[in-house]
């Protein structure tokens, strides 16, 4: 079921620096190519919130409490986010929101640490089709033959990417 943007303003100067002040924390300079004075907030009607810059959607919070805003997929191509490789046969899979097998990986960030949000690439190109949230560190993922090590969280054309159409 696709998401609504139930009300939507502009954020205040001081709304502005502190959104572009968590982003900056959380992705680091890249990020603030992305801000500027035209930076709009919206509610999404499951609880969620958008942040639009000049009309686009750009990070998400799948709860407006969530601390943490999550990179639209072309916003986490663009960044510098830690990221995986993903071998081509593994990639129809988590583009349809599939979570991420340790057998299908190619190339692990050694940076990585359990809980933090990843770009999910593929291997032929290096573009980033997912995001996803490491459920342990890169060390234990490089450790490991099988089994779940990234819950894919958002992916083009899921509930949040159907928000890019209707902006």
């Amino acid at each position: 079921m696709d998401l609504i943007i139930k009300s939507r303003a502009f954020s205040t100067k001081k709304r502005t620096k502190q959104i572009k002040e968590e982003l900056v924390g959380m992705y680091g300079e890249r990020v603030n190519q992305y801000i500027d004075e035209n930076v709009e907030e919206g509610k999404l009607d499951n609880g969620g919130l958008v942040v639009l810059i000049k009309k686009e959607p750009r990070f998400f919070k799948e709860d407006e409490a969530d601390a943490t805003w999550i990179p639209f997929v072309d916003v986490a191509r663009e960044i510098n986010m830690k990221r995986i490789i993903v071998d081509q046969p593994a990639v129809p899979y988590i583009s349809s929101g599939a979570d991420v097998m340790r057998p299908g990986i190619v190339d692990i960030d050694g940076t990585i640490k359990k809980d933090d949000l990843v770009a999910i690439a593929d291997q032929k190109n290096k573009v980033t089709i997912a995001i996803g949230k490491a459920m342990f560190d890169a060390g234990e993922m490089k450790a490991m033959d099988k089994g779940k090590v990234i819950k894919t969280i958002h992916h083009a054309g899921d509930k949040y990417w159907a928000l890019k159409k209707k902006t």
